[in-house]
């Protein structure tokens, strides 16, 4: 579990040297926030907060395109990813406002890994 995506993907980025490689599963099931496994994205974020109380954070709840583009921001190249899907989650109608533009493809990825590279 990590707060920020970016964060961690910039922290990737700046240990590896150049040519390194890296694999990271990644698990995007509401982690008993829902009894649906993407029923997390169903939340507006007045809801979240609430659902996070004190808690610093719970999931970060972004999708598997903004670890894809935070790797690349940060200079890996994704070698592989290895998608696991699963269409049986929450319709895109009921999606919270953040999330009514998610793609199709992250709304029924319920896990993956990512072999990424640094040029």
């Amino acid at each position: 579990h990590v707060q920020s995506v970016d964060a961690i993907w910039q922290q990737i980025g700046a240990l590896l040297c150049s040519g390194g490689v890296c694999s990271h599963q990644v698990n995007f099931d509401s982690h008993g926030t829902s009894a649906i496994w993407n029923g997390h994205w169903v939340y507006p974020e007045a809801v979240w907060r609430i659902a996070l109380g004190r808690k610093t954070f719970l999931i970060n709840r972004e999708p598997l395109s903004r670890h894809i583009t935070a790797a690349r921001k940060h200079g890996l190249q994704c070698l592989e990813i290895l998608q696991r899907r699963d269409e049986t989650g929450v319709a895109l109608s009921a999606l919270a406002p953040r999330w009514k533009g998610l793609a199709e493809d992250d709304r029924t990825t319920r896990g993956a890994l990512i072999v990424a590279r640094k040029g």
